[in-house]
């Protein structure tokens, strides 16, 4: 699914494994793909911080397998209804999602009752309280079989609301998962962090599962997306696109920046000071 549609959040993702060395002699060359886009306005120049940061956060993630989880975290509880995600109290300084494909499968219909293809979903939000709340929920959902969570900052801090109602997001008919997290530790008014992680599985299975989005609930600074692709599954074309509040497509922010892989094995994307209510979406052909 999509982040910002779909909560298979953010649908199929893979990537080839670059050794280290490979990625650094790689840099110049990607440096010539990295570059701002809009839909009206032309390409401007381009912070060589950001290009770094990007390639090294690339370099971090191909540094190491998934980290994949087979079992949901010990705060799960079954309801019949899930509650609401948080849309006030709010203000999202940073909010980065890497999708990582690499372990994806084509799973056979006569065994998608198993666990046989994860994607694994990193989220990591800068957050300022501007409220007095002491809670603070994201959502996941997901057209697969199940979605197994786990938080480094709010490890004991974090209950997954788990449901077998369905519910309808950008036509699919999804499994809701909201993971709320107990900040009531957190300072307010000051920046705090939110690190979780997500194992989507048996995701992104169908041809017309091959995107992934976020529809901004909060006011938000900027949202970066890192999409991995599989080793032996680069994608063939991709489309960045966003919607306005009636899911009709919009042009795209004049800050909006796009880094690609040239053999096709990651893209990334950044957009800044998106707008609430409005979906952000990678679509990609494998």
């Amino acid at each position: 699914m999509k982040a910002g549609s779909p909560s298979t959040w953010w649908k199929r993702h893979n990537v080839h494994v670059y050794g280290l060395a490979g990625l650094a002699s790689l840099g110049l060359a990607l440096a010539a793909f990295f570059y701002p886009r809009s839909a009206e306005s032309p390409a401007g120049p381009v912070d060589p911080l950001m290009r770094q940061r990007v390639l090294d956060q690339v370099a971090r993630v191909l540094s190491s397998p998934p980290e994949v989880r087979k079992e949901p975290s010990p705060g799960r509880l079954l309801v019949e209804a899930v509650p609401d995600e948080t849309t006030t109290g709010f203000e999202l300084i940073e909010y980065s999602v890497v999708c990582d494909l690499r372990s994806f499968k084509q799973v056979p219909s006569v065994d998608h009752g198993k666990m046989l293809s994860p994607v694994v979903q990193h989220i990591r939000q800068r957050i300022q309280n501007i409220s007095d709340a002491t809670t603070y929920r994201l959502e996941a959902y997901t057209s697969g079989i199940d979605v197994f969570s786990h938080s480094t900052t709010h490890k004991d801090r974090l209950v997954v609301y788990a449901s077998d109602e369905r519910r309808t997001v950008a036509r699919y008919r999804v499994k809701p998962r909201i993971l709320e997290f107990d900040v009531s530790g957190d300072p307010k008014n000051r920046e705090f962090t939110i690190q979780v992680s997500k194992t989507y599985w048996n995701a992104f299975q169908n041809p017309d599962q091959s995107w992934v989005g976020v529809t901004v609930a909060l006011p938000t600074r900027s949202i970066s997306y890192l999409i991995v692709f599989p080793e032996d599954r680069p994608y063939t074309e991709v489309e960045h696109f966003a919607n306005d509040e009636n899911k009709n497509r919009i042009d795209l922010p004049a800050e909006t920046y796009v880094l690609e892989d040239p053999q096709k094995r990651w893209v990334w994307w950044n957009i800044v000071n998106p707008k609430p209510g409005h979906g952000y979406n990678i679509d990609w052909e494998w």
